[in-house]
This record gives C-alpha cells, structure tokens and sequence, in this order.
C-alpha cells in the first residue's frame, strides 16, 4: 500500500510458530492525524476476557508475554527488559511500576521499576485466594481479589491505605466505592450517590480515566460505554466494540466490528480519525480458539493488537488543537 514504506516491521519477541495462515492490514487512514509507526508479527500475547494484559505508559509498551512481563519502547517496539518470575492474574502499570500477581503465589504482588526492570518489592496479602485483577495511577493501586477485601494501595511502597467497605467493588475512592455493575456508594452513609443500569453484562473491569468511567460491554463484540464518575451520567456510546477501550489524553481509541480503528473526542464522541483494517487469509470460524483484541495508548502513539493474528499496529495520533 503507498503508506507502507513508512512503517517499520520489527521482530524483536516474535515467535514464527504462531503464524495463523491470516492476517490483519491497513487498507486507509482516513485521517492526517495517524501516522503508523511499526508492526510485529508472531507476537504472543496473553489474553482474557476478564483483564487487559497490555498496556502503555511513559512511552514504554508494557505486556504479559509467555507468562512474563515484557517492556519494550513505545516507539518502535525494541524490546528493553522482560522478567524472571511468571505473572498469573493481576497486571497494571502506571509511569514508574509494572504490577504483576505472581504465578505460583496467587496472593502476591510483586513491582518491577518500569525502566530497569529491577524487582522493587513484593508482598503476600493473607487471608486472600488469588489476586483477580489490578488497576494502577501514580499514586494508588487498586488490588481486587477474587474473593472478598478489596484493597487500596500505595503506589511506591505496597503498604495498604486502605480497604472498600462493600463487596463487588470495582473501584474505591476515599468517600466512595464503585461497585458492580455500575453504582456509586457514600462510604460513610453507605447510601447510593449514584447507579446507572447497564442492559449488557461485562467481562472487563471499567477504567477510570480522568473522572471518567469506560465501560465495554460483553465478551467480543459490546458496547462501549463512557460515563461521568461524579454524577453517573452516560456521556456517549459506540456500537459493535470488539475491542478494549485506550485512552490517551483527550482522545479514546476502540476497534469496532467493521475493523475499523477509531478515534473519538474524549468528552463529545465526535470523530476525529480512522485507520481501516482487512483481514487477509482464512479465518476459521469455527475455532474455539479464545482471542481478545486490545488497544492501548499513550504518549501520543496508539497500538493495537490482534490475538488472533498475533499482530501489533502502532500508530502516532497527532491530537488536534483543544478549543478554548
């Protein structure tokens, strides 16, 4: 394609054996505003429909690869560390951490410093099965297991701030908790503030961006769903989501059932870019094979892949100009 020269294949963590006989190509950028960077082929991924297992941040692409935590540079992909100790359930990053549930101790957390990979610390948390899912900033961790006593933790050091009064957490702030499927409770009433009705279950935890809540419905193709932390009102939505929502910014980025990569004005909705996608090959349909797509961003530069395919896109998304 007349684009194609621009991009940059690398190869760096690729495994040949994955080669699924298709495979996923940009046909259109309808928009100046991408600008697609690097690919990689034969990339394994672990995926799960119940937790995003990559992410970006601090121009640093961060992934679960064959059970280890794998970084590489967001803006070519070069691979810049990878860990010694595999990672179960429980994946997060913020700009100075990389978050993992151990493996073989599913009640442990461990933290790797985000740019040399050195173990910072780990921790074991009693009376808790396993850690079932993980949410991160530069301040906090959001620890939830898969049984009761969701936990709030400090960033830097692991040591417990504090813990959500109320079951099926999903999200703890100091006066509120967020609980499944979506509702705002008053920690000191223990009275609702707030609770929107969702028709469609999910697998996901939401993310909670910027006093804002995205939400993807079902396990492959949802709805996604972007709500107002404070007052719990919907803002906007997307049909035929097949993929995790990315937020960069002023901008989110989902992958829709048309193979379309879009990008959307993070408070409006309006449109602001799409890439085109084709699938090239046969597809068996009648697989069982279990394959999430994600979409990450951050720093500008976007990246999706395709489990299935075992294919990374990265692309820079130029923002437009914010108006006053």
């Amino acid at each position: 394609m007349w684009f194609m020269s621009v991009i940059s294949k690398t190869s760096q963590i690729s495994n040949t054996s994955l080669n699924k006989g298709f495979e996923y190509e940009i046909i259109k950028i309808e928009s100046t505003l991408f600008l697609p960077l690097w690919v990689q082929e034969s990339v394994d991924i672990y995926t799960n429909k119940f937790e995003n297992y990559m992410e970006a941040t601090n121009q640093k692409l961060v992934y679960i690869s064959n059970g280890f935590i794998t970084v590489t540079k967001l803006v070519d992909g070069e691979l810049l560390w990878q860990n010694n100790q595999p990672i179960h359930f429980g994946f997060a990053t913020n700009s100075n951490f990389v978050y993992g549930g151990l493996r073989n101790q599913h009640n442990t957390l461990v933290a790797y410093d985000l740019e040399t990979g050195q173990k910072m610390w780990q921790k074991s948390f009693s009376n808790m099965r396993n850690i079932q899912s993980l949410l991160a900033n530069d301040k906090e961790i959001q620890l939830q297991p898969a049984s009761v006593g969701y936990r709030v933790l400090d960033a830097i050091s692991g040591e417990k701030i504090r813990r959500a009064n109320n079951n099926w957490t999903i999200f703890s702030e100091a006066d509120r908790d967020y609980i499944s499927p979506l509702k705002a409770i008053d920690i000191k009433s223990n009275q609702p503030i707030w609770e929107l009705e969702i028709e469609q279950s999910y697998y996901q935890r939401p993310l909670f961006v910027d006093n804002l809540i995205f939400v993807k419905t079902r396990e492959y193709t949802g709805t996604a769903l972007i709500v107002d932390q404070n007052t719990g009102n919907l803002l906007w939505m997307v049909p035929n989501v097949i993929s995790t929502i990315g937020v960069d910014k002023n901008v989110v980025f989902i992958l829709t059932s048309d193979l379309k990569l879009n990008a959307f004005d993070k408070m409006t909705g309006d449109l602001l870019g799409v890439v085109q996608f084709q699938l090239n090959g046969i597809k068996d349909v009648n697989s069982t094979d279990s394959y999430q797509i994600y979409v990450t961003a951050s720093d500008d530069i976007v990246v999706i892949y395709f489990g299935d395919s075992h294919q990374l896109f990265a692309f820079q998304f130029i923002p437009p100009p914010v108006t006053p």
